[in-house]
């Protein structure tokens, strides 16, 4: 398996234990009591959702580029993904 492929599954196999994180933050933000802070997390959930769909995407570029040309886009991925990582731990935050 090339450094490539293994890098892209490690990136997929995280992202589904997002995917269920977040799914849980989604459903604290809904039942928040507080209709202001339900408000406020449930944006926070949709900037998650899209910087979701960005780093799915960015995955698919990757997983579509030469072997060569990965580690360019590797760059560009992890910006995204550290954005992602960051919003979901601050989200996380607050309900811990």
């Amino acid at each position: 398996m090339s450094a490539k492929s293994v890098y892209e599954q490690q990136l997929r196999n995280k992202l589904n234990e997002w995917n269920k994180q977040i799914s849980e933050l989604k459903d604290k933000a809904d039942h928040a009591p507080d209709p202001d802070a339900k408000a406020e997390y449930n944006g926070q959930v949709e900037e998650i959702h899209a910087l979701q769909q960005s780093v799915r995407e960015k995955i698919n570029t990757l997983e579509n580029a030469e072997e060569t040309a990965w580690e360019h886009l590797k760059e560009d991925l992890e910006i995204v993904w550290e954005k992602l990582e960051t919003a979901i731990k601050n989200l996380a935050s607050i309900f811990d």
